[in-house]
Parts: C-alpha cells; sequence; structure tokens
C-alpha cells in the first residue's frame, strides 16, 4: 500500500472542537443521535489483497509498503449501518 495521511499539528485542535461540540449537542439536544446514522463499506478480494481505497493506515512513518493488485478478480463489497437503534447491513458479490 502506498496511501499515506499525515497528522498536521493544526488536526489535533480541530477534532478536539468537533468532539466538545458533539458532545455538547448530545447532552443538550435530547433526540440528536436519534437523527444520526453513521455507515460504511468495504471491498473485500476473494485473493486476499487488501482494497487500498477503503484502507486507511495511519502512523508516525511512511511505512513504503507496496502490494499487487490483481485487476477484476472477484469480491465481495460488504455495508453496514447503524443507527440509534437499528443495526443495518447487506453485502453483494461483485464479480
Amino acid at each position: 500500500m502506498q496511501i499515506v495521511q499525515k497528522l498536521r499539528p493544526n488536526d489535533r485542535p480541530q477534532h478536539v472542537s468537533f468532539a466538545v461540540k458533539m458532545l455538547s449537542r448530545i447532552k443538550n439536544e435530547h433526540y440528536f443521535l436519534n437523527r444520526i446514522i453513521f455507515s460504511d463499506e468495504a471491498i473485500f478480494h476473494v485473493s486476499n489483497k487488501v482494497n487500498k481505497y477503503n484502507c486507511r493506515i495511519w502512523g508516525s512513518e511512511n511505512p513504503h509498503a507496496v502490494q499487487e493488485e490483481e485487476r477484476n478478480g472477484p469480491k465481495i463489497n460488504i455495508w453496514c449501518a447503524l443507527s440509534h437503534d437499528t443495526v443495518t447491513g447487506g453485502y453483494y458479490v461483485v464479480v
């Protein structure tokens, strides 16, 4: 893989500010979490290759790792969503 995300000094205050705002809204707005849905998807290759589009590795150093990809091989796409009271998910095979 060659995707690298660099954390900058300005990132931490922005993350803390966002977390404080969200915690405040959760505390002060009774139904705030009822209106939020978290979702994600991932593609898994049958050949055990990692889809680097959906994979992020965070670190303090650039790993310089390279992975060969099989093109157009069979894969499974998995999607899931979470709300305050429900888990929704499904999958389908991409040929």
